[in-house]
């Protein structure tokens, strides 16, 4: 892609302005180092796109990509280059959050995204002992309404089935101080449900079905 500009806004678009890099980018610069992990982040791209792209991000230095010793695969990395968009994907995500708002519909709304988005933004000091599920019902969901983030020590999963069940404390959402203010903000903004609702259950239940 060339705009054909001495330009750097115009330099830079020819680099991350193909559709999908800067959400790969904003995947990595959020945690994500496995293929599955930024596919999950990204679920509308194919294999075959998101490769392409982490090859190109690799060949312009924005990404160092590593083989796993002893396994299949690859580890993904931002450079330095990439950890300085980070302030600048802040500010285009609350230029969203004020600008696009009219614009959300019930297809934007992917609950395992959000689930994910979500499961990045636990404080696991801010919860109590070391073992705590928290339960997300999502109200206005007739297919898997219900979903878990399981907190053992400083590993979250996600889960969408227990298989025992166990005494909760129900907060609504904006209540908890298991998330921050700014990630209570976007899910306000995220999430079309009608109520969505935390249990916080302590100890934690063994036998979790993980996804």
């Amino acid at each position: 892609m060339e705009f054909g500009q001495f330009c750097p806004i115009a330099k830079s678009m020819e680099i991350i302005g193909e559709k999908w890099t800067i959400l790969i980018l904003r995947e990595l610069l959020m945690g994500s180092t496995r293929f599955n992990e930024l596919q999950r982040g990204i679920s509308m791209v194919s294999p075959a796109i998101l490769t392409k792209r982490l090859n190109t991000l690799c060949d312009y230095e924005l990404v160092i990509r590593k083989k796993l010793p002893g396994r299949k695969g690859y580890e993904y990395h931002p450079t330095s280059a990439t950890k300085e968009l980070l302030p600048i994907f802040i500010d285009l995500g609350n230029w969203g959050m004020r600008w696009t708002r009219q614009n959300l519909s019930d297809n934007d709304f992917d609950v395992d995204f959000l689930m994910t988005y979500l499961q990045r933004s636990i404080q696991v000091d801010k919860l109590p002992g070391k073992e705590t599920i928290i339960k997300f019902q999502f109200t206005d969901l007739d297919k898997q309404p219900n979903w878990w983030i399981v907190v053992s020590g400083e590993i979250i999963d996600i889960c969408t089935k227990l298989e025992k069940s166990a005494d909760t404390v129900r907060l609504l959402i904006h209540q908890s101080d298991a998330l921050s203010a700014e990630h209570r903000k976007h899910l306000e903004t995220l999430t079309p449900s009608k109520g969505v609702y935390l249990d916080m259950i302590q100890p934690l239940i063994q036998g979790g079905q993980q996804r």
